[in-house]
């Protein structure tokens, strides 16, 4: 019953190792499995034999696979050691191996191996009673010299190696254990049957389980031998746990570190950079693509983590480890270029704002001061260009940020009845009175106050705004609010529909691309990049929405605006027309005066100085105009000013240095200072009031928007209402 027993588990052993080794698996393990079954095998048939010719026959089966068992054992004890002997080592026990076996082929013949040999009953069981020869000697040696040299090795790897799979050590030394065990008290306790059955079973069955679990037979070295002759890219392997399985050697080059890494247990990752980013990225892998580059030991490193796959089963990850250095570069210069095309574009800007200013600052006072309709027409003109030209120059301003990711969604509460106010009071001067008609339409259920980027929401609005009234030569045009509440925010639906001229079907593909204006031709003369509505749709996106179109060729189009925005409290905005202010005339008719006001206005450009105090004039204020700094600096310590109007772009001392200098000696504590400059990057305002201005006026000066700027920071007791 034992040796069938016995035999019966080595076949099943080395059934399932087939079965779960679905590739290609190292020699030795496949040839312990066969030969671990052969032996037993032969035990069996002695047991069961009637003639001492019958016992001999099975007893070479058992020897001709012990002298097997015992060299594949070795060759596992190595590669579990991370031992490669060279190949005369190999050669020698091959050969002694080989003559042992076929010493052992003499018995029956000669009286090397046995000197003489008989079968006896035990129990029923037929037992093999041997005299042993001189021959035989050699098997022992054999036995227990590759016993003692291979239990040896697994214990000195075990306390020195780092590069084992010390799960594997382990089991291969409890082999021997039980080996031993066998071979001294297990021949007693089963009243002199051979006992080595059972140890060959039981070892079957842990170099199985080792097999199944971590893959002794490594079925990551074929992986890592391959991806080695790619001598750029480096590879390591962790199992689904994390622990750690090996990694090719291009990857010890670009993380020496790994030489200290135990297999078969989780990595000391806090050793350096690189291995403790391999980890969270591990940790943090979902099966989405995953790629990182960082900066190591002087290197730019690409990390990438996927899964590893066996049998079409998880069964592990694959770490891919390559020089990002040229990459990097390429991103830097990359950067380079776009930093400089920004500050180009920055520059472009400033130095188109400033001549701007002086022309639509003096265009104002034309306005507010001839009344001869046909100058004033012209003047019209000029202040309508002016803006065409200023909106362009902020759209090429916007898509350089947003192709080079530096835009950002600047949120801030708001009312949208002031924002749906602002849009009115923008376009209604645009909209022809003979054959145009513009209408808003605001649902009451709209809510009050909003969190969100408020001058994003304006931007988009007003480019579909604008096309509308452009492209609509006769008709209606009708901006409508709407939406549904989703939770703490609101979805925004800004539509606008008109009855203009529609777009072609054709077209539809190119609506939102940079730079594209459809039907050109047939639109030649009207105004515009075609950067509008591509910048709106960037924006749309940008803040969790997007933006549609509906439209009929000849007849008109609809766009609409998806846009979440977060609710603040639980008031609704009531009719719009009630909500709103009065739109401001447009005629101009100054709101205040302040004759015991006294102000300060620094600029290194005369002309722009000029139109400050043009534009202030009937205001009654007071204005001392200085062309510097330092000249800044020298009027506040003889005269104090209730507000400064302060130019940020000057030499010698700008305006950011100048009002340090302000606040650092006290001069001015309490006097509010408002920053003038042609730079109109939305964030550049949160920059400035960082920098301790009270608030921020973009050039060219917007007179109604300054005129309000001075109220609000005038002390209340000098201002007169008008």
């Amino acid at each position: 019953v034992i040796y069938f027993s016995a035999t019966v588990v080595t076949f099943i052993s080395l059934i399932m190792f087939i079965i779960i080794s679905d590739r290609k698996v190292m020699f030795y393990n496949a040839s312990f499995f066969i030969f671990t079954f052969l032996s037993n095998l032969g035990q069996l048939f002695i047991g069961m034999s009637s003639n001492v010719e019958e016992a001999l026959l099975a007893n070479k089966l058992t020897y001709i696979s012990g002298c097997m068992l015992c060299l594949f054992l070795m060759m596992l004890v190595f590669d579990a050691c991370k031992i490669n002997p060279n190949k005369w080592i190999r050669l020698s026990m091959y050969g002694f191996n080989i003559t042992v076996m076929l010493l052992s082929m003499t018995t029956g013949f000669t009286d090397w191996f046995y000197k003489e040999c008989h079968i006896e009953k035990l129990n029923g069981v037929t037992v093999l009673v041997k005299e042993y020869g001189p021959a035989h000697t050699l098997f022992l040696i054999m036995l227990y010299g590759y016993s003692v040299i291979g239990f040896s090795l697994l214990v000195y790897s075990l306390i020195k190696r780092r590069k084992i799979i010390y799960k594997n050590v382990i089991l291969m030394i409890v082999q021997y254990v039980i080996t031993l065990l066998c071979y001294t008290v297990g021949r007693k306790l089963l009243g002199g049957l051979d006992p080595l059955c059972i140890s060959y079973s039981i070892n079957s069955l842990i170099l199985l389980f080792v097999t199944y679990n971590t893959g002794i037979y490594n079925l990551d070295e074929a992986l890592l031998a391959s991806v080695d002759k790619q001598d750029s890219q480096g590879y390591l392997l962790f199992d689904k746990k994390m622990n750690y399985i090996g990694c090719n050697n291009v990857a010890l080059k670009f993380i020496p570190e790994l030489e200290q890494q135990n297999l078969a247990r989780q990595l000391n990752s806090h050793c350096c950079k690189a291995l403790d980013k391999i980890e969270e990225m591990i940790k943090g892998y979902s099966g989405e693509s995953l790629k990182e580059s960082i900066s190591f030991d002087g290197k730019d490193i690409e990390i990438s983590v996927n899964y590893l796959y066996k049998s079409n089963h998880i069964r592990g990850y694959i770490v891919r480890i390559a020089d990002d250095s040229k990459q990097q570069e390429y991103i830097r210069r990359l950067d380079l270029v776009s930093q400089n095309k920004s500050n180009f574009l920055s520059n472009v800007s400033h130095e188109i704002r400033t001549p701007i200013n002086a022309v639509l600052g003096m265009n104002e006072m034309i306005l507010r001061e001839c009344h001869d309709e046909n100058i004033r027409e012209y003047a019209m003109n000029i202040a309508s260009s002016g803006q065409t030209l200023l909106q362009l120059i902020n759209d090429v301003l916007d898509l350089s940020k947003i192709e080079s990711g530096k835009l950002e969604v600047i949120p801030v509460e708001y009312e949208l009845a002031g924002i749906i106010q602002e849009l009115e009071a923008m376009i209604r001067p645009l909209v022809k009175k003979d054959s145009q008609e513009f209408k808003v339409e605001a649902s009451p259920a709209l809510p009050k106050k909003l969190y969100g980027d408020a001058i994003r929401m304006k931007q988009m609005v007003t480019n579909i705004l604008t096309n509308a009234v452009k492209y609509t030569d006769k008709g209606l045009i009708t901006f409508k609010i709407d939406g549904e509440r989703d939770g703490e925010n609101f979805i925004f639906r800004y539509i606008v529909s008109d009855t203009g001229r529609g777009i072609r079907e054709s077209d539809m593909s190119s609506l939102f691309t940079a730079f594209e204006r459809v039907d050109e031709r047939k639109n030649s003369g009207i105004e515009g990049t075609g950067l509008g509505l591509a910048i709106t749709k960037k924006f749309a996106m940008m803040m969790g929405g997007d933006i549609t179109v509906e439209s009929t060729y000849g007849k008109g189009s609809t766009f609409t605006i998806t846009v979440p925005q977060k609710v603040i409290g639980s008031e609704t905005m009531g009719d719009y027309h009630t909500a709103r202010r009065e739109i401001p005339r447009t005629e101009y008719s100054e709101s205040f005066h302040a004759p015991e006001a006294k102000i300060l206005a620094v600029d290194d450009v005369k002309m722009n100085l000029t139109i400050i105090t043009k534009l202030l004039k009937k205001t009654q204020i007071p204005i001392t105009c200085v062309m510097s700094g330092k000249e800044c600096i020298e009027a506040v310590k003889s005269e104090h000013f209730d507000i400064i109007l302060l130019d940020h772009m000057m030499p010698e001392l700008d305006g950011v240095d100048t009002l340090k200098i302000l606040r650092d000696e006290h001069y001015c504590d309490d006097t509010p200072v408002i920053v003038l400059t042609a730079n109109a990057d939305v964030d550049a305002k949160s920059a400035y009031l960082s920098a301790g201005f009270a608030d921020y006026l973009s050039k060219p000066l917007n007179p109604a928007m300054l005129e309000q700027m001075i109220m609000d920071y005038l002390p209340k007791e000098k201002i007169i209402r008008q």
